[in-house]
């Protein structure tokens, strides 16, 4: 998956001033966080098989964990997560700052 599109607007959220643009790119990186759960749940859905199959070749649950770590699709799990893991934080950070500047409007701060 193209990484590119989520970087950009990651970058311009450090610097958009706008609240509409600010509330653009959370509804695009929400956007993504969804595409990118999806992704992850198709892999988890296929991990279930592939690691009982794992399992029964090796002799603990560690050694077929990290064998399917080793494997493409186990590598895009563990990518995806983190992925999901820190749009999960910008989402929350431009949240914030949208309520700030809400405030602000209403010169609450």
């Amino acid at each position: 998956m193209q990484t590119e599109p989520i970087r950009q607007l990651i970058l311009e959220s450090k610097t958009a001033t706008s609240m509409d643009r600010l509330s653009q790119i959370l509804v695009e990186l929400s956007s993504w966080f969804a595409t990118l759960g999806q992704e992850l749940e198709d892999i988890l859905v296929f991990k279930a098989d592939r690691w009982m199959e794992l399992r029964g070749e090796l002799k603990s649950d560690k050694s077929a964990d990290r064998k399917w770590d080793s494997e493409p699709l186990g590598k895009n799990e563990i990518r995806l997560r983190s992925q999901l893991k820190y749009l999960e934080k910008v989402i929350s950070a431009i949240k914030m700052r949208l309520r700030i500047k809400e405030g602000e409007s209403y010169g609450k701060y």
